[in-house]
């Protein structure tokens, strides 16, 4: 088992090796954490808004009902 993890990993080292190809671009990897980042702060903000937004509704009827 440990013969195939052990050639992954450098001596002195806690890092897999990879190959320079793959870590040279990271622009995908940053891309997907982004997308991941934004669809999270989303869902936060619709479920803020589901839970507060009855609460808040009598309040702007009211404003309304003033004007």
């Amino acid at each position: 088992m440990f013969g195939l993890i052990l050639p992954l990993v450098r001596r002195g080292s806690s890092k897999p090796h990879c190959p320079p190809r793959f870590r040279a671009n990271e622009a995908g990897a940053t891309a997907v954490e982004y997308s991941l980042l934004l669809a999270f702060i989303a869902a936060v903000i619709f479920a803020t808004v589901a839970l507060i937004g009855p609460a808040l509704l009598p309040g702007f009827q009211t404003v309304t009902a003033g004007l």
